[in-house]
């Protein structure tokens, strides 16, 4: 599997999760948000900032410590 493949698996079990209610659609958004940044790094779309990148790395955070959160409750 491919990098694209990879992550649109991810997005499609995130979206089975957000409809039913286990994660927010903010966590989602997220990680839209992050894997859209990071491409535009890596592909050297654009030049990501210092702010930016810290944006990222806290929706990351707030990301894994949801999954933390989430499979803990089983």
């Amino acid at each position: 599997m491919n990098v694209i493949e990879n992550h649109k698996q991810l997005e499609n079990k995130l979206i089975t999760l957000v409809n039913n209610d286990i994660i927010s659609q903010s966590y989602l958004n997220s990680f839209r948000y992050v894997k859209q940044k990071r491409w535009i790094a890596d592909y050297n779309i654009a030049k990501i900032d210092e702010p930016e990148s810290k944006d990222c790395i806290n929706k990351a955070d707030e990301f894994l410590s949801e999954v933390k959160r989430i499979t803990q409750i089983g």
